[in-house]
């Protein structure tokens, strides 16, 4: 199998009818009501030091290296034709610069200690996988959820889903940074029944240090969002990811909280979201550092007073605690 890369790749996701995706979760239970399908599309605009899916991040292919898979039988270093891979004495060097992501050392390894991460579909292959469960939803009140990455990132592909579920009856769900331009965003709200709506830092200095982008632009959409979504009946939920020495203070959680409050409809309530690490191996088998290793997750007294500080404000504030650690990505 060959994976092609470069430009024809960006023209063809280009039309909104093909789009790059890197998983399909099904029957879950946390990004949304009932039971779930999750879609996740790879590209995000934000590098989020503890994004728990750093294989959504880049639009394109990704190579995942499974070392403790890996025999060293040196197939990968013969068979690859831009030499990307090296035999050194710490095992296998695979050098991300040259490597093209063609997908030939995937196909020869005789070990399964490489992936590609990233699949090419189509709107009607991502609905037919969708439909697969569709008795599923009318009994519980699920749907599809699309997640990522960042949705936005491929909005008319995500429009184009979200299109075509809708109009099959199946209830609708996108999980956003707000990262992205408005007219994305206001494009997809009639064919949207429910918004997870990150706000991770309030203070947007803190927030580039620990995102790389500023929060301007997310909190000018989530001002926007408020007003329009009420047209639609669209059910909002902000999450907010705590994570420890980034936005677990008292300030920043009131600072977010007040923000919703004064500019997010009544009806609109907060997840608080524990941080996690289960990410590690992911940044292993990218080559990547992960840089909040040293992190502390928070403890569970943590969680519920800073969920106590929210519901103080007379907000409706969620959190599902232990049980939800593994399947609620803290994006």
């Amino acid at each position: 199998m060959r994976y092609p890369h470069g430009k024809e790749r960006i023209l063809r996701l280009e039309n909104g009818e093909t789009g790059m995706v890197f998983n399909i979760q099904r029957y879950q239970i946390h990004d949304g009501p009932g039971i779930r399908t999750i879609v996740f599309l790879k590209g995000c605009p934000l590098g989020c030091l503890w994004c728990s899916n750093p294989e959504g991040k880049d639009v394109g292919f990704e190579l995942y290296y499974l070392r403790s898979r890996c025999k060293l039988c040196g197939r990968c270093v013969e068979i690859c034709p831009q030499n990307a891979n090296a035999m050194t004495e710490d095992g296998i060097l695979i050098k991300k610069e040259v490597c093209q992501k063609c997908g030939k050392c995937v196909d020869e390894c005789l070990y399964s200690a490489r992936e590609i991460k990233g699949q090419r579909m189509t709107v009607d292959e991502i609905v037919k996988e969708v439909e697969k469960d569709r008795s599923f939803y009318f009994t519980s009140g699920g749907g599809l959820t699309i997640g990522g990455g960042e949705p936005l990132f491929q909005a008319q592909f995500t429009k184009n889903i979200l299109h075509k579920c809708k109009s099959k009856g199946i209830h609708t769900a996108i999980e956003t940074s707000g990262c992205g331009a408005w007219k994305d965003l206001e494009e997809i709200l009639p064919y949207t029944d429910w918004i997870f709506y990150d706000l991770k830092v309030f203070d947007s200095q803190v927030h580039k240090k620990y995102t790389g982008v500023s929060n301007e632009l997310i909190l000018e959409n989530a001002r926007k969002l408020s007003k329009a979504i009420q047209n639609w009946g669209i059910h909002l939920t902000v999450r907010i990811p705590v994570v420890p020495g980034v936005n677990n203070s008292k300030k920043n959680i009131t600072q977010t909280s007040e923000f919703v409050k004064d500019h997010m409809p009544s009806t609109a309530e907060i997840e608080i979201l524990k941080y996690h690490s289960l990410a590690l191996g992911k940044y292993a088998a990218l080559g990547e550092e992960y840089l909040l290793a040293n992190a502390i997750q928070p403890s569970e007294e943590e969680m519920l007073e800073i969920k106590e500080w929210i519901s103080q404000l007379g907000l409706n504030c969620r959190y599902e605690g232990v049980a939800a650690e593994v399947y609620v990505g803290v994006r």
